[in-house]
């Protein structure tokens, strides 16, 4: 009986080392398969951005990420803070003629920018603090060096 017990335990731990190999390699075929065809698109998008990356236009705050990397929604990160979104977000607009307004808390100021293609560098009032373009997101982010949070900024 102990025999029997062992040759079915082994027989059903063979085939599901089997079920398992055959599973694998159709997920390793499609991945390969969507790797294949995620290159594809990574070239066609490549050609797609020979044309210059601007960052011309309105873009307001969309989320807050903490230095712990936790995520949260700019309406989120005011309420826990006892804020309104209008207090603390931001609303840039970055004109083609390097010149920018910055709306915070219903103030307009002024400044000016120069972007590169992935560092976006805003000047206000003689201060210069530099933004990163995400092409993958389509985000412009700014880290804050006292606190570690990340502004997240999307086009409106």
């Amino acid at each position: 009986m102990k025999k029997m017990a062992l040759f079915l335990a082994l027989c059903m731990m063979g085939t599901a080392v089997f079920c398992g190999c055959g599973s694998k390699d159709n997920e390793e075929i499609s991945a390969n398969e969507s790797s294949v065809s995620q290159s594809a698109e990574l070239s066609d998008t490549a050609q797609d951005d020979s044309a210059e990356v601007s960052v011309t236009g309105t873009w307001g705050v969309s989320e807050i990420i903490d230095a712990d990397g936790n995520s949260q929604t700019l309406e989120e990160f005011c309420q826990a803070k006892g804020v309104t979104a209008e207090q603390v977000g931001g609303i840039y607009t970055f004109n083609d003629d390097g010149s920018a307004i910055c709306t915070v808390a219903g103030v307009d100021v002024e400044g000016s920018y120069e972007f590169d293609g992935s560092t976006l560098t805003l000047t206000i009032n003689g201060t210069s603090t530099p933004y990163t373009y995400n092409a993958e997101k389509g985000t412009i982010e700014c880290t804050d060096a006292n606190t570690g949070a990340t502004s997240v900024f999307v086009r409106q």
